[in-house]
């Protein structure tokens, strides 16, 4: 009974001494006596290395990231934006004569003034200039006028005036020269140049006359510029001088002097007539194309214009400055 009392009390207490640090050796982390609180002393001194790492590792990227901001201000401090504004652009966009009227080699720039402006300025001109401005062709009757204007094309008045009468004295209305022989035509009319075009337009012109207006020359343009030959300038030059109703009559004199005044920028003549019509009164039409023509011939001539001698100070041509010099240099401003 008390060997058994003794094993029952060996099992109620646990595993004898030897057992119990057997058990203490196999059980996986767990040491006993002094080795084991010097390792769990040494972990709770020991700091773990996690944080530091990290707070390394975030002053480490955080100095690149200066740099990078420094080296892109940098970049920004180049003056790339000020050279571009420093540009003259605009300066030279407003720099442009547009307003202006063109100034003639090493000459300036005057204010251009307004057609309407210019057209009084012309007219008050021309007044003082030519008041006895008339037309240059000798004949007056709307036929004999007619057959004038057309022999006139590419040819001078003091010619025409030499053979008009000729050729009229011979054949002297529409139905006698529609009726005359070409070949006589074109004999008496050769010196005018273009003859032979020149005599079947008059013969065509008179047949039309005597075919379709009663052997009448039409005092209407609509009705005159359906003849053959005849075109605005022979039917205003007609309506004008034979008829004395309102007519512009755009040479190539009144045309190259309304566009050098700034009356006109075109150089078709029937483009020059409109605008013209609408700058100079219906009553003044006549007697400006004359004055207009005697200016052209006299003074704004086609080659080496004579602008020393123009009293039109507002005329900006391109040309009038370097022509004033010449003509100074040689003598020519207040001579001939």
């Amino acid at each position: 009974m008390a060997a058994t009392k003794g094993m029952d009390a060996t099992q109620a207490g646990g595993t004898s001494a030897p057992d119990s640090d057997k058990a203490a050796r196999s059980a996986p982390g767990r040491r006993g006596g002094p080795e084991a609180a010097l390792e769990e002393t040494a972990l709770a001194v020991t700091p773990k290395p996690t944080k530091p790492a990290k707070a390394a590792k975030s002053a480490e990227a955080a100095k690149p990231l200066k740099s990078a901001k420094s080296a892109k201000a940098a970049k920004a401090a180049k003056p790339t934006k000020s050279a571009k504004a420093a540009k003259p652009t605009k300066p030279a966009k407003a720099a442009k004569p547009t307003k202006t009227a063109k100034s003639a080699e090493g000459g300036t720039a005057q204010p251009s003034l307004s057609a309407a402006v210019r057209a009084g300025l012309v007219l008050a001109a021309f007044d003082g200039l030519y008041p006895d401005a008339d037309c240059a062709l000798s004949e007056r009757d709307p036929f004999g006028l007619l057959v004038a204007t057309i022999l006139s094309a590419q040819c001078t008045d003091q010619r025409v005036n030499a053979v008009s009468p000729r050729l009229l004295a011979a054949y002297p209305g529409p139905a006698q020269m529609a009726a005359a022989p070409s070949g006589a035509v074109e004999d008496i009319i050769r010196s005018c140049g273009f003859f032979r075009m020149k005599a079947k337009n008059i013969r065509e012109a008179s047949s039309a006359i005597c075919e379709r207006f009663g052997g009448e020359v039409p005092r209407a343009l609509e009705e005159l510029v359906t003849l053959p030959g005849v075109g605005r300038k022979t039917a205003n030059c007609v309506m004008a001088n034979a008829f004395g109703l309102p007519g512009l009559t755009v040479d190539t004199h009144l045309g190259r002097i309304s566009r050098r005044l700034g009356l006109s920028s075109h150089d078709d003549p029937a483009k020059v007539e409109a605008d013209l019509a609408v700058l100079i009164p219906r009553s003044r039409w006549s007697l400006f194309s004359h004055q207009g023509i005697a200016h052209g011939r006299a003074l704004c001539r086609s080659q080496r214009p004579l602008c020393g001698r123009c009293p039109l100070a507002f005329c900006d041509w391109p040309g009038r400055e370097a022509r004033m010099r010449d003509q100074a240099a040689k003598g020519e401003v207040e001579g001939g």
